[in-house]
């Protein structure tokens, strides 16, 4: 017995949440008082494109990015981006996610590991109003204001 064909039907599924990227790490080499920068591993399912958010947290302020593919450096292994902007001597949490986008939604994966990290000191500004206050013949008085 042979039925009628039916018409082929092609379709696309859709694109699955990625799995987290890997190995997020700061470079210690790149590290300054108001910079860093972070490199990590591509997702092991990528599930698509991927587009990456880097977040970082100061306190309880939490700060995120998203980063366009002109952003990033690129090697064979890994992705890196430095964040800059930061504040000196001051301690910060660090972490990736990788995100799919379709038409209708966006998938976003679970978060890289957390790195934390602590900018380094910086030169302080110069005081303010500087003057000198009494003088005599072996000694001087200054004051200022803090910068």
């Amino acid at each position: 017995l042979r039925g009628e064909r039916s018409l082929a039907k092609s379709f696309t599924t859709r694109q699955a949440k990625p799995s987290p990227p890997r190995n997020l790490s700061v470079i210690q080499r790149n590290l300054t008082s108001v910079s860093v920068t972070v490199d990590w591993q591509v997702p092991v399912s990528p599930n698509g494109r991927n587009f990456y958010v880097i977040s970082y947290r100061v306190g309880s302020c939490t700060t995120a990015r998203f980063l366009a593919d002109a952003s990033l450096k690129k090697t064979s292994l890994s992705l890196s981006y430095t964040l800059s902007g930061l504040q000196p001597f001051t301690s910060y949490s660090v972490w990736v996610q990788a995100v799919n986008r379709e038409e209708s939604s966006t998938l976003t994966s679970k978060s890289s590991n957390v790195e934390e990290f602590k900018t380094l000191t910086d030169a302080p500004s110069q005081p303010q109003q500087l003057r000198y206050v009494n003088t005599q013949s072996t000694s001087l008085r200054l004051q200022w204001h803090p910068p």
